[in-house]
């Protein structure tokens, strides 16, 4: 339940910084283009940490690898918010990495060495649904009455102090795990 909670968290943060990410772009003095070449950029990146998720995992361990992703998340998030031209904003796409690239796989692997085989396939679907689409449906409406209010650089970067909060508390209260390998299974359960 923690593990969800965290991720659900996460992903407020996540998915507030999605829906806004061309207004940023329009901001700094960009267009369509400069969002194409900042995308470009943060799939090579991700591409570069996905490719190498089994060596990460298994210096920092899983836990460590998550709350990693949460951090990124809030970085991700508040960065962009902070830069005044486009080459920095391309830089803020290497946040993208350390949210995206290592909280993606690191779901997964969460589900197979913590819930039970039978119920894997239900913590994936709940998990997933509960993460992405339960947030972006309920909130969608409200990111966009926060950034009309407050402005979306601010709506971001009040939004961060979710993945900060699923940081924390995945820290806390998630499970200890030492690096252990993908194969191996704690004996404590979150879910």
């Amino acid at each position: 339940m923690a593990f969800l909670i965290c991720i659900m968290l996460m992903n407020v943060t996540a998915q507030s910084f999605y829906g806004f990410i061309g207004v940023l772009v329009e901001n700094i003095g960009g267009d369509v283009e400069n969002l194409g070449i900042y995308y470009f950029i943060l799939a090579f990146l991700e591409f570069l940490v996905v490719r190498n998720y089994s060596k990460i995992i298994g210096k920092i361990g899983l836990k460590n690898t998550i709350v990693l992703s949460m951090v990124g998340t809030a970085i991700k998030s508040v960065a962009p918010t902070m830069v005044h031209s486009m080459a920095g904003f391309y830089c803020c796409a290497a946040t993208q990495c350390i949210s995206f690239a290592l909280s993606m796989p690191s779901n997964p692997v969460f589900q197979a060495r913590y819930v039970d085989k039978e119920y894997l396939s239900t913590g994936m679907l709940v998990t997933t649904t509960c993460s992405t689409g339960l947030i972006s449906f309920l909130l969608s409406a409200t990111y966009g009455r926060i950034a009309e209010r407050i402005g979306v650089a601010y709506m971001l970067r009040w939004f961060s102090l979710f993945a900060l909060a699923a940081a924390v508390l995945f820290w806390f209260i998630g499970p200890k795990d030492a690096g252990m390998a993908p194969s191996e299974k704690s004996d404590e359960s979150t879910i």
